[in-house]
């Protein structure tokens, strides 16, 4: 199941993505008690929204070997920490 935040008639809903339709839940999608109800809209007459609304984020850059390896660049001994603002998602 395919599940998206979205914004509909002014409101903030969780739904389950089905092709273009998104079908509105009910409940809390993070602890899994939740339901999916018959109401449903075309994804196009919603507005699809980040999944979370964090206020700041942290970020590590260059922690994977692999990943530094695979774009040619050098691997750090340890992460690199970054912020990343909610507008960045």
């Amino acid at each position: 199941m395919k599940i998206a935040r979205f914004r509909y008639e002014g409101k903030v809903y969780f739904g389950a993505v089905d092709g273009i339709a998104i079908h509105f839940i009910e409940g809390d999608v993070f602890s899994g008690n939740f339901r999916v109800t018959s109401k449903v809209r075309d994804t196009g007459f919603v507005e699809l929204l980040p999944p979370v609304e964090p206020r700041t984020m942290l970020a590590a850059a260059r922690n994977y070997i692999s990943h530094a390896q695979a774009s040619g660049r050098q691997v750090f001994p340890h992460p690199e920490l970054f912020l990343k603002t909610p507008a960045s998602i």
